[in-house]
């Protein structure tokens, strides 16, 4: 019911996107949920993206979610956060969101799901892309040695992810190297 009434006007106006803050800060799980998936749905383009990176408070729920005790809301808000961020200015919103510790949460937690972890390691290997994503996985050893465990321990399609992760911690500290010898 509730994407009836959306796809009757604009979904990227500023009061939709407030409707749908709303329901994701006031909503039960189910309509949550699809309300996440909904705007994954609409992220279709860069202005779309765009649009909903900077409605304020949006982006702040959408991390919010990733600690609540759901994990078919946390894999959709993970799923949206792939679709979204592949703007590399958004991934620098997503990363002020402080979402590089909740990943963290996620891949420390026991129960996680394969798919949530595999979700999880994607979303690191997109924000590692960022010099400010990098940093911060780089510095956070517990993160590292999560990601590294995981990757040994669960499957090996997941070198991959690991790989890419640390290839891009690698540019990013020759690159350093070469300014300081620059320089």
């Amino acid at each position: 019911m509730l994407t009836k009434f959306f796809y009757k006007k604009p979904l990227l106006e500023t009061n939709y996107l407030s409707i749908i803050l709303l329901v994701l800060q006031r909503g039960n799980s189910d309509s949550q949920i699809e309300t996440v998936r909904l705007l994954e749905s609409i992220a279709v383009n860069g202005e779309s993206k765009l649009k909903i990176g900077q409605k304020e408070g949006l982006v702040a729920e959408l991390v919010k979610s990733l600690r609540k005790d759901n994990p078919r809301l946390i894999e959709a808000s993970l799923s949206f956060f792939i679709a979204i961020t592949m703007p590399k200015h958004l991934k620098t919103i997503v990363i002020q969101y402080r979402i590089i510790p909740e990943l963290k949460y996620l891949l420390s937690q026991p129960n996680t799901t394969t798919s949530i972890t595999e979700k999880a390691l994607t979303l690191l290997e997109e924000l590692s892309i960022r010099k400010k994503g990098r940093v911060e996985i780089w510095h956070d050893s517990v993160l590292l040695g999560r990601i590294a465990e995981t990757v040994l321990t669960v499957s090996s399609t997941r070198w991959r992810y690991f790989g890419v992760v640390v290839i891009c911690l690698e540019i990013g500290k020759r690159k350093k190297q070469w300014l300081v010898a620059m320089g």
